[in-house]
């Protein structure tokens, strides 16, 4: 079992998102995307969402298979383009095993911590997403660190703001 990422892509000049998986960073994946035809010609690429799975080949290839239908087969050279959009396939993403995650429950533990909700909340509001939550109910945010590491930080509406009331935004 290849531990790895499932991630999903999105670019502005493509009406195609990509599915695929890596044992790599993601970040180093995202480069190589960037600069490979035919990929590139639809690009730039920006994750729009990922999971750190046990087994990236299983969770990716369940994704395809569900998605199947809605394979892109006409532009030469992919196989991991489909005609979905985006919050439909981080919706399906998200429906993938809690054993196939790594770490889910450190993960999930984190959104229990009432002040990290609250501050998230607050996040929200400013990022003005809150005006569009019908069409968006997440929202990334990139990061370098101080060692150069890229960091994607995928905040979920459902999962920051469920346990914070809008009168506590003020607070």
């Amino acid at each position: 079992m290849p531990q790895g990422f499932v991630y999903i892509l999105v670019s502005p000049n493509s009406n195609y998102i990509k599915i695929g998986g890596t044992e790599k960073p993601i970040a180093e994946r995202l480069r190589a995307i960037k600069g490979t035809a035919p990929y590139a010609d639809h690009g730039p690429w920006q994750l729009s969402d990922f999971l750190h799975v046990t087994d990236w080949q299983l969770v990716e290839s369940g994704v395809h298979r569900h998605f199947q239908k809605k394979q892109i087969r006409d532009v030469a050279g992919t196989r991991e383009l489909f005609n979905v959009a985006p919050h439909e396939a981080r919706r399906r993403l998200r429906l993938t095993e809690v054993a196939l995650r790594v770490d889910h429950d450190k993960t999930a533990q984190i959104f229990t911590n009432r002040d990290l909700s609250l501050y998230l909340f607050k996040l929200f509001q400013l990022s003005g997403l809150f005006g569009n939550l019908d069409i968006q109910r997440s929202m990334d945010a990139s990061f370098i660190t101080s060692d150069l590491r890229w960091m994607v930080v995928h905040i979920e509406y459902r999962l920051a703001c469920s346990r914070v009331h809008p009168s506590q935004a003020n607070q």
